[in-house]
């Protein structure tokens, strides 16, 4: 039987990302999660979504820094939601 929710600890090995960038992607709020208790879980469809989201931004030649050595380039939450907003408009 898969499982219907991953730790975030078990993400790095899922998806083949840190640790550092699953937790930057959910504070950013590219990957969703829920919370139970004091637990922290994504689904595999918010995890697949995620993943997406990385290949497409490569694919059109911004891939996402959550730690780019260049502070300017970070994705940061700030950052995160004004890519949004952008998209939206764009639509």
């Amino acid at each position: 039987m898969n499982k219907l929710m991953y730790s975030r600890l078990e993400l790095p090995a899922i998806t083949g990302q840190s640790l550092s960038n699953v937790d930057r992607a959910i504070a950013c709020g590219d990957l969703a999660t829920v919370v139970v208790g004091r637990k922290r879980f994504a689904t595999p469809a918010a995890a697949q979504k995620w993943l997406t989201f990385l290949a497409s931004e490569s694919d059109a030649g911004r891939p996402v820094r959550y730690m780019a050595r260049d502070i300017t380039q970070r994705r940061t939450p700030e950052r995160a939601k004004a890519e949004r907003q952008r998209r939206r408009a764009r639509a």
